[in-house]
């Protein structure tokens, strides 16, 4: 006898030997005609014991009985290797009626336990345990003996039988990776996490439940950038976001914030009693945690292993779209700041060149009129030889901040060099000018400077006669004409 794990804390591996111990009894097999080898249900072990057997050269029993079908099947596998035919040299018989029980050659001889009606009966007792409601503390559930080739009842399974079963796992199998492949296809293809879930929910049938959810960690949701996350990123965060609902019944949401529900909750309340049954699959990636998975069944897919294949593209996949995401991130960052003057950052040349002409265009088609400001600090080298440079700095930033203050968002704004700037607005802001000058009175008062910083605003309008550069050139000259007219006033 094959026995299983008997010193785990479940009762199951002793029970079985006790079982067999009880029908050696009854049979009048006498202790010395019984040999007990430890073993842990694995296929491997009845492998093991099968070459041991035969290397020790000792006379095979009259039957192998093994606590399960794994060990069972290791067992026959092992004894064709050596040229021995089971059940002419010796019988085996396994437990648990497993389909690859079903489908070997010989066919083995086991018992069949209903584990979908066992599991059933045994969370009905566990509710009524949690409810407080009387239970019985042991319950003897039906099996049934199955009498097989391996035992050399010859009842094993008729070709049909065989070939209809392969047919169908080929068909099956078939029509899984089909839906795989095209899963995965779409999934590397995602730019953006929600059309990722997009894509999930799309194709959740794969998973052959009713119902599919996927939740991923908030810090994983929130932030793309690993060094954002604060947690320990093995594990669960605090909260977790419901992303995807594949369910016949749900609502598509087009942000995929279902709910963000504390992590102790497993699913958002709702779903969790209207559930009966739900299994939850891990997600990871290298060394930190994405999210789980939930399904509500455990699908014929399920049986055969090939969930995992799924969840493997579905880490890959998310993971992919996390790197696309933060690429993107990081490039837009560059992008802004090589159109971006570093001290006040208004736009600079470069960004005259990609925009400029853009919103002055913009402004034409739209509000008819187009105006181009160019401003001049005066007196810039004087603060910078009287206060410093930093204090010519920091006047710079002031006049920046007034300008931001005074024009529109969609207002064109650069340092268009040490201390000019130009202004690309909408012809209808007639008071534009005036509110820029306030603007700047305002700004130095509240920056506190050692010293004013007036300002010369040369303004020109376009209603589409001239072009940006002439209009810049034309606003330029008439900065310059206002200036030495001052000049000219304040010698005379």
């Amino acid at each position: 006898y094959l026995t299983g794990i008997l010193d785990n804390g479940c009762p199951e591996g002793a029970e079985r030997l006790q079982g067999f111990l009880d029908a050696c009894e009854e049979q009048h097999i006498p202790a010395e005609d019984r040999h007990v080898i430890h073993c842990t249900w694995r296929n491997s072990d009845g492998a093991r014991v099968a070459r041991e057997w035969l290397d020790e050269k000792r006379p095979l029993p009259d039957a192998f009985v093994c606590a399960n079908d794994e060990m069972g099947l290791g067992l026959i596998e092992a004894l064709g290797e050596r040229g021995y035919t089971v059940p002419l040299d010796v019988m085996v018989v396994g437990y648990d009626n497993v389909s690859s029980a079903e489908l070997s050659r010989p066919r083995l001889s086991t018992v069949h336990v209903d584990n979908a009606e066992l599991n059933y009966y045994a969370m009905e007792v566990l509710m009524r345990k949690i409810r407080g409601e009387e239970h019985r503390s042991v319950v003897h559930y039906p099996h049934s003996l199955i009498c097989s080739e391996s035992c050399g009842c010859h009842e094993g399974m008729g070709g049909d039988y065989i070939r209809k079963k392969y047919f169908q796992q080929t068909r099956f199998l078939k029509n899984f990776y089909s839906l795989q492949d095209q899963m995965a296809e779409e999934l590397f293809n995602a730019a953006e996490l929600t059309d990722l879930m997009d894509i999930i929910e799309k194709h959740h049938s794969i998973f052959g439940c009713d119902s599919a959810f996927l939740c991923i960690n908030d810090y994983y949701y929130d932030n793309y950038d690993k060094n954002l996350w604060h947690h320990d990123s093995r594990v669960f965060g605090n909260e977790m976001i419901l992303a995807a609902c594949g369910r016949p019944d749900y609502v598509p949401d087009q942000n995929h914030m279902y709910a963000r529900f504390p992590t102790q909750q497993l699913l958002p309340g709702t779903l969790t009693r209207e559930e009966r049954f739900l299994v939850f699959y891990p997600l990871h990636y290298n060394t930190y945690s994405i999210g789980y998975v939930v399904l509500d069944g455990i699908s014929e897919a399920a049986k055969l292993n090939l969930h995992e294949s799924i969840f493997n593209f579905l880490e890959i996949a998310i993971e992919n779209v996390r790197k696309k995401c933060l690429l993107r991130q990081l490039n837009g960052v560059l992008d802004d700041l090589y159109v971006r003057d570093a001290l006040t950052g208004l736009y600079n040349r470069f960004g005259y060149k990609r925009f400029g002409q853009q919103t002055f265009d913009q402004f034409l088609s739209e509000d008819g009129s187009a105006q181009v400001l160019f401003i001049d600090m005066d007196d810039m080298k004087g603060i910078n030889d009287r206060f410093g440079h930093e204090c010519g700095d920091e006047a710079i930033r002031v006049i920046a901040r007034a300008l931001q203050s005074a024009c529109r968002t969609d207002d064109f704004i650069m340092r268009y060099g040490g201390d000019e700037f130009l202004v690309i607005a909408s012809g209808q802001e007639e008071q534009l000018e005036t509110d820029i000058q306030r603007s700047s009175a305002r700004e130095c008062a509240a920056a506190s400077l050692p010293c004013a910083v007036p300002i010369t605003i040369g303004c020109v309008r376009s209603t589409g006669g001239k072009t940006l550069d002439a209009c810049v050139q034309a606003a330029d000259g008439l900065m310059y004409e206002k200036k030495n007219a001052r000049k000219k006033a304040k010698t005379s």
